[in-house]
């Protein structure tokens, strides 16, 4: 019934009751704990039914009569034959006391580790027993993907040889100082580790604890602090500035070895004053300067005269700034001097240029301007009063359209497109260009230019803006309608000329019809052929001088060449000889109205000489900003002789007039054209258009 029978003496004092008030009186149910009593009675009856149902051995706690608990291991047994049972207790107070503060310092240490930014590695044999969490933070890896696995599986390669090594010494005592390692992480990227390490017992055990805290930044840094340090070395060697430091009072500090093209070695120039180098008439200048950055702390830009060992003075350009101390306050000036005496002797003579320039432009007869690229004029020379009877300053505020008649306004800003466009790389870059353009006059009269307009592009190439020269052809112009109108009235005449010669042929050859109707002589028939033939060639000449007679006569044009092309061959060429034109669409040409009779007449040349030709292709390409127009057939080609004999007045199979006509329609404009095929392999002709003569739109 629980009651105490029998205790011995350590009870007594382990209770503190004295056991003459215990034995057959109280109950042990009373020294047990109240969280363990109700277990300890369960296992008191299960005992004396089935002594298997309840442990022999186990733990309990004990409080004593005052109130402190002990912690206990019991050992019970029932005595055979009784009902009775026997128990010994062992008190493990304090030793579980030990345990628990154990635990509780395991915790904290096990907390300090989770919580370490640096990785904590405890390995044996080369295998992973333990890592903390920053595991994950810094190389990527969970805990339990590390755990259990070799170190060399995170270690980089090129250190594999060395760890078995490092790792014996380690156990026996050595490698006490830090060292570096490059372990790899999850990413697959390096992590460079500073790794210290003790030995510890782990389960038991001896093994290796390692602290290893990333220091890929540092390292990072420190390479980036080394290249800097190369890079500004070798900037200080090697710029062709010179780099300085001034204390407090303009002496040099340190100098870069540039300084030996002046004849100074760096070490002749340590504290010495900068300033004893100075120009006089500069002296100011640069002690002021020095005085606003020492004073405000300021950088400064000076430009100043000075003398090198060999009394030769150079101009110098210097940026300074201060060099301020731990406290902010300026401690020295530190300076690069950049010798800048070809670029003021350059200066110099760009205004020279510019002054003479100005006195050109200024006096010259022809009109000189200059403006931007929407064709604001920037400048025009005095010139402009004699030319259109207004000043300078009226022609640069009157806006384009005023200054031009409409027909020359709408050629100027067609051209200003087509540069524009170039510039932006949808076609050649823009030369020179020559135009006639028709400007207005003060009192309401105009006048006709010739205007050549460039381009003007600055240092880097970009389009700024334009430059023009203009020329008074007024006269010329007047000379020119003058001259089209005699033309027309000699193309009046000798049209009138050709009706009355194509009447008189029709007479012959009426009467020749009569005579060989009439005459029966066959020995006449001889001379009445040739009478005949002679007829047909003067018809021919008439029709071919009706057909050329308005070279020159009029204004070259724009031509679109593809377009030109294709009429042509429309009209000449039979459907079995195939025509291509590769030209790009949009390629025009700057030629004599005729300019389409000069393809008719190659084109027709082909068909009529080439014996058998089934194909003409056109083609070009550019040289030296010219076009060069290709036009080959897959006839029989021409004779190496005949190759410019074919051009001269008087030689070919019909009039003899054709080819000729065709260079000289073709150089009014100048054009050029030859004949460069193989004899056999067809003719081929290369025609030459000058880079201002075509352009792509």
């Amino acid at each position: 019934d629980t009651t105490i029978l029998r205790a011995n003496a350590q009870w007594e004092r382990l209770t503190g009751v004295p056991l003459s008030e215990q034995e057959n009186t109280m109950s042990w149910t009373a020294f047990i704990h109240a969280d363990d009593v109700e277990l300890m009675k369960r296992f008191h009856y299960a005992r004396r039914t089935d002594p298997a149902a309840a442990p022999n051995i186990y733990e309990c706690r004990l409080v004593d009569a005052k109130k402190q608990v002990h912690f206990g291991f019991v050992h019970v047994d029932v005595i055979p034959g009784t009902g009775n049972s026997i128990a010994s207790m062992v008190d493990v107070t304090e030793l579980k006391q030990v345990q628990e503060e154990l635990k509780a310092s395991e915790a904290k240490i096990r907390t300090i580790l989770d919580h370490l930014p640096d990785l904590i590695v405890v390995h044996r044999d080369g295998i992973i027993l333990y890592v903390n969490p920053a595991m994950s933070d810094t190389m990527g890896w969970q805990t339990e993907e590390a755990v259990g696995q070799p170190i060399l599986k995170f270690i980089a390669p090129e250190y594999h040889e060395k760890m078995p090594d490092a790792i014996r010494t380690r156990l026996e005592g050595g490698i006490d100082k830090p060292y570096s390692l490059k372990l790899i992480a999850k990413d697959g990227k390096p992590r460079i580790v500073s790794i210290r390490g003790t030995v510890i017992s782990f389960d038991g055990s001896p093994a290796i604890l390692n602290v290893l805290t990333d220091v890929t930044g540092v390292k990072k840094a420190e390479e980036a602090l080394h290249e800097s340090e190369e890079k500004y070395r070798l900037l200080v060697e090697n710029t062709n500035d010179i780099i300085y430091t001034l204390d407090l009072a303009g002496r040099v500090t340190s100098i870069s070895p540039q300084i030996a093209r002046y004849g100074y070695s760096p070490e002749e120039m340590i504290s010495v004053n900068l300033a004893s180098f100075v120009v006089e008439e500069d002296l100011p200048v640069v002690l002021a300067d020095l005085e606003e950055t020492v004073s405000t702390g300021q950088p400064t830009r000076t430009v100043f005269r000075a003398t090198d060992k060999s009394g030769t003075i150079h101009w110098l350009e210097d940026n300074g700034v201060a060099i301020l101390d731990e406290s902010g306050h300026v401690a020295g000036v530190s300076g690069i001097l950049r010798d800048i005496t070809d670029r003021k002797e350059a200066e110099n003579a760009l205004r020279e240029s510019e002054r003479r320039y100005r006195l050109l432009a200024d006096n010259v007869h022809d009109v000189i301007w200059t403006a931007d690229l929407d064709m604001r004029l920037t400048y025009i020379s005095p010139s402009v009063a004699a030319l259109r009877g207004i000043t300078p300053e009226e022609a640069i505020r009157e806006p384009l359209h005023d200054a031009l008649t409409e027909e020359s306004f709408q050629v100027l800003m067609e051209s200003r497109k087509e540069g524009l466009s170039a510039v932006q790389g949808e076609g050649p870059l823009p030369g020179s260009q020559v135009m006639d353009l028709e400007f207005r006059c003060r009192d309401g009269s105009t006048v006709w230019t010739e205007t050549v307009i460039s381009p003007v592009f600055d240092r880097s190439g970009q389009l700024r803006g334009v430059m023009g020269v203009m020329r008074d052809i007024t006269s010329r112009k007047r000379a020119e309608d003058a001259l089209r109108k005699a033309n027309k009235k000699l193309n009046l005449l000798t049209g009138i000329t050709r009706h009355d010669i194509s009447n008189q042929l029709l007479v012959i050859n009426g009467f020749v019809e009569i005579l060989q109707a009439e005459t029966g002589d066959p020995s006449l028939q001889d001379y009445f052929s040739r009478i005949e033939g002679a007829s047909r060639r003067i018809s021919d000449m008439i029709r071919f001088t009706r057909e050329y007679e308005h070279i020159g006569a009029d204004v070259p044009v724009w031509h679109d060449l593809p377009a030109v092309l294709a009429s042509s061959a429309e009209s000449v060429l039979p459907e079995k000889i195939r025509f291509t034109c590769d030209l790009r669409a949009g390629t025009t040409v700057f030629a004599d109205p005729m300019l389409s009779k000069v393809f008719y007449n190659l084109l027709d040349n082909a068909v009529r000489h080439g014996k058998q030709v089934t194909e003409i292709r056109v083609s070009s390409h550019q040289s030296d900003g010219a076009l060069v127009v290709i036009l080959e057939d897959n006839g029989c080609g021409i004779a190496d002789g005949d190759r410019e004999r074919i051009f001269e007045k008087g030689v070919g199979t019909n009039t003899g007039l054709g080819l000729f006509l065709a260079r000289e329609v073709l150089s009014l404009t100048g054009i050029s054209i030859r004949e460069s095929g193989e004899e056999g392999a067809g003719a081929r002709f290369e025609i030459t258009v000058p880079a201002a003569g075509w352009r792509e739109q």
